[in-house]
């Protein structure tokens, strides 16, 4: 990917990791906002995807998926799946 995770992205992106591979399954992360929360899960889901994972991603607003703006113009560049 061509941005670079701050040093807590980073640490908690290891957290999630050892989590994940030591057998948990269920995680909940909390970061401020302005934290970078999108960027650190189109990190997660980038190494998923990376690792022959498949992740999917739900939110309950159409924002949170599009990158914030009304009619899209986010940084993801998937389209949702909305009804």
């Amino acid at each position: 990917m061509s941005y670079q995770l701050r040093d807590y992205q980073t640490d908690l992106l290891d957290r999630i990791n050892k989590s994940w591979f030591s057998g948990t399954r269920s995680l909940v992360c909390q970061i401020p906002t302005g934290g970078g929360k999108t960027i650190l899960f189109a990190t997660v889901v980038h190494e998923a995807n990376q690792n022959g994972l498949k992740s999917l991603v739900l939110a309950h607003r159409e924002e949170l998926i599009l990158g914030g703006k009304p009619g899209g113009g986010g940084q993801g560049g998937n389209q949702p799946m909305t009804q």
